[in-house]
């Protein structure tokens, strides 16, 4: 019996769903209050319970997430799910909004696709944040990690935290990774701080996630941000078209005034000047 629970909880998780099993026991004297939250220090009886059933809990991504991610790959953005959710249910998610490829893969690329909070139990680093002095098999598995991973599942709320401060160490190549990263709970405070770019939820999101943002979204839509890094980098390149066109108009004006200085007679008159200018 057991066994066709877990097969059909693993279907369930594998239609990225969040499973709950529902089970039933009668206590013939129950406690004034229930209290506690594990098996240590609960005031009733957590065994010889009677299983119900499960119940499949779908949230699926908003409209346009899914072409919003592959937008930003294209664009040289690298999207990474960061999720509370069971490994099966993140990676079927994933798979969903073009995070995961559905594609078979070997060696670094299989091995640290989905991480789980598990994992980064032994991996967090020795202070505050990583130094140069920390353990060389962490060192060499975070930077595995940040390379290959592409989703981080069952994770706490300090774990995300030190996956920012990762990427922000060991990303492109040791140089660092330049992170957003996006949150609407208290929990999320921490590593929306630590980011260099921190994107509160503005619907859902909590007053501490939204203090602790440089961005917040008035919409709650992840394609928002690829619009708005895509407006950014139109203005970028703008800026830089301005500059060169001011700097191809003025170097020809002042130098054959510096030349001047050396004897050099007059290039342009003042009425040439303005000309250039206008032009």
């Amino acid at each position: 019996a057991v066994a066709v629970i877990e097969a059909q909880m693993q279907k369930l998780m594998g239609d990225a769903r969040r499973v709950l099993a529902i089970a039933k026991r009668e206590i013939t004297a129950p406690p004034a209050k229930f209290e506690g939250s594990g098996p240590d220090d609960c005031n009733f009886p957590l065994r010889d319970f009677e299983f119900i059933g499960l119940y499949g809990i779908e949230d699926p991504p908003k409209d346009g997430v899914a072409e919003a991610v592959i937008k930003a790959t294209k664009a040289g953005v690298k999207v990474v799910m960061v999720t509370g959710d069971h490994p099966d249910t993140a990676r079927a998610i994933a798979k969903r909004i073009n995070i995961l490829k559905d594609v078979t893969t070997t060696g670094d690329a299989q091995e640290f696709s989905v991480i789980t909070g598990l994992q980064l139990d032994t991996r967090v680093p020795k202070g505050d944040n990583f130094g140069d002095d920390e353990p060389p098999d962490n060192v060499k598995w975070w930077k595995k990690a940040v390379v290959n991973a592409r989703v981080f599942a069952r994770v706490s709320p300090i774990h995300k935290q030190v996956i920012v401060q990762a990427y922000q160490k060991y990303g492109y190549g040791g140089i660092g990774d330049v992170c957003a990263m996006t949150g609407d709970g208290v929990n999320d405070a921490p590593a929306l701080k630590q980011a260099e770019v921190g994107v509160a939820m503005g619907i859902r999101g909590t007053e501490v996630a939204k203090d602790a943002a440089d961005i917040v979204l008035q919409d709650d839509d992840f394609s928002s941000i690829i619009n708005g890094i895509e407006q950014g980098r139109l203005c970028s390149a703008n800026l830089r078209k301005s500059i060169m066109y001011t700097l191809c108009s003025k170097v020809p004006q002042f130098a054959p005034t510096l030349a001047m200085v050396f004897g050099v007679p007059e290039a342009l008159t003042i009425a040439q000047v303005l000309l250039i200018d206008i032009g």
